[in-house]
């Protein structure tokens, strides 16, 4: 479980900073952005299973973003963020 919560929280953390860093032009992440102007772009959605990753990586991504991060169980997710 740990495993899965720390490859979790590093896989959150490399998208958000290698969007950051570098050349717009040449990196493929550039264009993606997990909040914008106080409101989060994207979901967290876990199939039940992951509660207490989600609820980590939640917890960080408000704290980094400064945004309410929503989590939402697969079989509730209409495939709309």
């Amino acid at each position: 479980m740990k495993k899965t919560i720390m490859f979790g929280l590093f896989l959150s953390f490399a998208i958000l900073f290698s969007s950051c860093v570098g050349d717009p032009a040449k990196n493929v992440a550039a264009d993606m952005c997990l909040a914008d102007n106080g409101k989060a772009e994207y979901l967290i959605v876990v199939d039940g299973r992951q509660d207490e990753a989600a609820r980590e990586l939640k917890w960080h991504l408000d704290k980094i973003t400064g945004c309410d991060f929503k989590v939402v169980e697969e079989k509730d997710y209409d495939g709309k963020s």
